[in-house]
Formats: structure tokens, C-alpha cells, sequence
């Protein structure tokens, strides 16, 4: 019997990827290549008071230094969110606009808020150590619940008490529940507070992007869990240009569990094509890596 209850599954992939036969984006090597950091922010919830870059730009090996006040300049577009949900009410859920690196305002630790392009990693990790960032601290709130307290801080001011939906996925009959309880003998009340849950991949968020000026073709190699659920909104919301001027490469994928979607490509976005040329005018002139994005 082929697939039967209880019958083992015999792999076949793992030999291969077990004995480092595998490729993985990392393992991709281009001519010339050139390599990212992502500066990102050790703060919260902080306005942005001052970005001063020249120290960076004039160190060894620095090819290009990015902030989001240069990929706005350039055109780029924010990082959209691609689910279309709808409040109970039937309005649509609020839109969370994320840039490719921050403007004006960091939101969480960790957001990206400058783009070092180097001859190394080590003289990109260096120039944006140099990097001399001012910042503003706001007040940050670390529980869920707390978020949407009275007098909690804004993240966004077009969204009130940080509500960003308020989804009823409408399976259920709220009417009838409500009867039902206002008529049971007993009721009783539990607050579930669920552990944090994060991912961690063995293989982290990474992209190679590679920019052909002859074509006007860009090339960007990176873990994914679907290609064309990258390439398209990349292509058209970020980079906007059409989409058959992306290729997106995906080859073996060292575990995803959510993480590696359209969020992994930032800095990928912000070297593809005309962005590499913003802020300096210099170009990196070949392939650019960037991993642990």
C-alpha cells in the first residue's frame, strides 16, 4: 500500500543538503560582488532629530551610504502590506506605511534606518559604526494590551489607540453567543496571556541583487516562500517597475516559518537598478550581497 496510515515517508533531498551540497544564497558568488549592511535602530520609539553619514561615505572602501530622506528622494516606494482584510464594520484596516529605511520616526528596535555599501562586509559593518545618528526618544509600551490602553503612545497618528483592524472573520453568530451567556447559570472568565513566539531560521533574511545596465534587468537571489509573492509587489510597489524587469531567484531555503516574505528584501530594494545610484552617485558597478538583513 503507497501512503497508508502510519506508513514511514523516506526522504530523499536531505543527503544532499546534509553533506554541504546544497545552495543556499549565501553560497552564490558573482564577479565583482560588493556587500550591505543595514544600520538599525537601538531604540523603540524615537523621532529621528539627525542623520549625519560624510564620515561614513569617507572611509576605505565605501561605495554608497542610504538613508530614507535619499530612497525618498530616489522614488522608492514603501513596503506594502498585502493582506486586504476589513474591520467588522466593513472599513477597510489601516495601513501601516513602512519605508525602506526609516523617515522621520523609528518604531520598533531593529527598523532599518541607513544602507552602507562597501567593498567588504567588514568596511560596510565599520562604515556604519560611523554612522552618527541623533535620536529622540519617545515613550514605548512592551505589552499588547497596553497598546491599546487610554493615553497609550501613537505609533502612527492616523491610527487611533493603534488599532490597526478589527477583524470579526464572521464564522461565528455573535447575536446567538451573547444570548447564550446572558442566560447561563454560570459564567466564568480566563485571560490566556500566549508566550512569545518568534521565528529562527538556521539560514537568516538575505538577498544578492545584481543590476545588468545594458538590459535594465534586475536579478535578486534570496530565500522566499513563493518567488512571484516577492518579485511582484518588490517590482511594482517598491522598485516601480514592471515586473518582467525582476528576476527572483530562489534556491534551497534554510527554513522560513513566516520570516522570509516580502520583508527580506529591503535592502536588496534599495540597490536594485536607478536606486543604486541615489544619495552619491556612485555605483556600486557589480553584484551586491547583503545577509542577515
Amino acid at each position: 500500500m503507497k501512503f497508508g496510515i502510519g506508513q514511514p515517508m523516506r526522504r530523499h533531498e536531505d543527503l544532499r543538503l546534509i553533506t554541504g551540497r546544497g545552495c543556499y544564497t549565501d553560497d552564490v558568488i558573482l564577479p565583482r560582488m560588493t556587500h550591505a549592511f543595514v544600520l538599525r535602530s537601538p531604540v523603540a520609539h524615537a523621532h529621528i532629530k539627525r542623520i549625519d553619514v560624510a564620515a561614513a561615505r569617507r572611509m576605505p572602501g565605501v561605495l554608497f551610504v542610504a538613508t530614507g530622506e535619499d530612497v525618498r528622494a530616489d522614488g522608492l516606494g514603501d513596503v506594502p502590506c498585502m493582506v486586504p482584510l476589513v474591520n467588522r464594520d466593513g472599513t477597510p484596516r489601516h495601513d501601516t506605511p513602512r519605508p525602506v529605511l526609516a523617515l522621520g520616526k523609528v518604531r520598533h528596535v531593529g527598523q532599518p534606518v541607513a544602507l552602507v555599501v562597501a567593498e567588504t562586509l567588514t568596511a560596510a559593518r565599520d562604515a556604519a559604526e560611523a554612522i552618527d545618528v541623533e535620536y529622540e526618544p519617545l515613550p514605548a509600551i512592551t505589552e499588547a494590551k497596553d497598546a491599546i490602553s487610554p493615553g497609550a503612545p501613537q505609533l502612527f497618528d492616523h491610527i487611533p489607540s493603534n488599532i490597526v483592524f478589527d477583524w470579526d472573520n464572521d464564522m461565528g453568530d455573535a447575536k446567538a453567543t451573547d444570548a447564550a451567556f446572558s442566560r447561563a447559570a454560570r459564567v466564568v472568565t480566563l485571560e490566556l496571556v500566549n508566550n512569545r513566539v518568534v521565528v529562527n531560521s538556521m539560514e537568516p533574511r538575505n538577498a544578492i541583487a545584481d543590476f545588468d545596465s545594458a538590459s535594465g534587468r534586475s536579478t535578486l537571489y534570496t530565500a522566499t516562500q513563493g518567488p512571484h509573492f516577492v518579485r511582484d509587489p518588490l517590482a511594482e510597489a517598491v522598485l516601480k517597475i514592471p515586473k518582467d524587469m525582476l528576476r527572483l531567484i530562489t534556491s534551497n531555503v534554510g527554513g522560513a516559518f513566516g520570516m522570509k516574505d516580502l520583508r527580506l528584501s529591503r535592502a536588496g530594494a534599495s540597490s536594485l537598478g536607478k536606486p543604486q545610484a541615489c544619495a552619491t552617485g556612485k555605483v556600486a558597478g557589480g553584484p551586491l550581497r547583503g545577509i542577515r538583513l
